[in-house]
């Protein structure tokens, strides 16, 4: 008798003992948080980019948990994973875990969001063993002061992703009432102004967005989504080679047709004695050296300066930095010099010869003069050298003030 009441004891001490304490193999469920962010409409933020730009991290039991994002999704974790983003069938959630479920917790869970705002989840598990050796488990969670027993939680925060999709504009940086003054040779910024979403919202709505210059040959896509790669230039510098005023225009396109327009307004000025130069900045050795002028649009006709002296004479060459050939070169500068200076004064080989050596102090005999123009402030040539000892031959355009 006195054997059986010893058992009894044995098994009732045993039903009350907690999970941890007795070093248990057997499985028990351990505790996860599954915590889908939402705004005040319902819409998950997680699938919004609302994490982007915020450093977020969770604090449990005195350590500090750093938010791993875009870490791939398994059906199952079998250990501690920390705390991350991931994705199941009901959307985007954060995911911390696993703990073991059989060690008794009453502990606070708090998620520091890197914009000043925190929330707090309460985790409480208490395990015991029970006679047929599985587990007696009570948990539940405390959200913000609300307690609930589901380990899947919504946390609301005020904010809201984009009922619908829009189009961004198309601006520049110190642009006022929808037009934009600079010199030639100035950067002009644009930018596109949209929410925090453009991406996003961009492939809910066309197939890419181009940039152009009404009236100029050539484009350049912004944004595009190809064969499930999307790629968006948010901003970008464009420098403008000829005085004059144009539209520059954003322009979406959806199954090969425009869909969307935004134009703004650029004036062009040209203010300086030569292009890119005033001649007494030349004098000033910090000017010196080699520039490049970026085209956005067409980079491969992007220019590339150099400005040196003479004999006290200042000089600048202009080249263009990747054409496709000695004779697309040498085209494209012949081009853009009538745009600026008309027809050359001196076009016949003999006499842009003798005129090159008598109009420039910078003339070398590997030089080729092949035009020559001339205003009030500069005389300009376009110019073929061959350099022997690479060997290759350059063409470039030549300027000095006038004498």
């Amino acid at each position: 008798m006195k054997r059986t009441l010893l058992f009894l004891l044995i098994v009732m001490s045993s039903v009350v003992t907690s999970c941890e304490s007795i070093g248990v193999d057997a499985d028990a469920m351990p505790v996860t948080l599954e915590i889908f962010v939402k705004d005040t409409e319902g819409n998950n933020l997680l699938d919004y980019g609302w994490l982007d730009g915020k450093n977020v991290i969770a604090t449990f039991k005195g350590e500090t948990y750093e938010l791993q994002k875009d870490v791939p999704t398994r059906a199952y974790m079998p250990h501690f994973y920390g705390f991350k983003v991931t994705g199941r069938d009901l959307g985007a959630m954060l995911y911390f875990g696993e703990l073991d479920g059989t060690h008794d917790m009453n502990d606070e869970f708090v998620i520091n969001w890197g914009d000043g705002t925190f929330d707090t989840i309460v985790i409480y598990n208490d395990c015991r063993t029970t006679m047929n050796g599985g587990y007696d488990i009570k948990r539940h969670y405390v959200v913000n002061g609300v307690k609930t027993e589901n380990h899947r939680i919504t946390i609301t925060k005020e904010t809201s992703a984009p009922s619908e999709p829009k189009f961004p504009t198309l601006e520049i940086k110190g642009a006022s009432l929808n037009t934009h003054t600079a010199n030639i040779f100035e950067p002009v910024h644009f930018y596109l102004e949209g929410d925090d979403y453009m991406n996003w919202s961009l492939s809910q709505l066309c197939d890419s967005l181009v940039f152009s210059v009404m009236g100029e040959e050539g484009s350049r896509k912004v944004y595009y989504d190809e064969k499930g790669h999307s790629e968006l230039i948010a901003g970008w510098d464009h420098y403008f080679y000829l005085p004059q005023g144009c539209l520059c225009r954003i322009q979406a396109y959806k199954d090969n047709e425009v869909i969307y327009t935004d134009a703004i307004e650029v004036n062009l000025t040209n203010d300086n004695d030569f292009l890119m130069y005033d001649w007494d900045e030349v004098a000033d050795a910090s000017k010196l050296g080699t520039v490049g002028f970026n085209n956005f649009i067409e980079p491969q006709y992007s220019i590339v300066t150099a400005a040196y002296f003479k004999e006290n004479t200042p000089s600048v060459k202009v080249a263009v930095e990747n054409p496709e050939s000695l004779e697309d070169a040498r085209t494209w500068l012949y081009e853009y010099m009538k745009k600026m200076y008309k027809d050359p004064v001196y076009s016949e080989s003999a006499e842009v010869k003798t005129k090159y050596a008598e109009l420039f102090v910078s003339a070398q005999e590997d030089e080729t003069p092949l035009y020559i123009w001339k205003d009030d402030k500069s005389v300009v040539a376009l110019v073929e050298q061959y350099d022997e000892f690479v060997p290759v031959t350059r063409v470039y355009v030549k300027a000095e003030p006038v004498k």
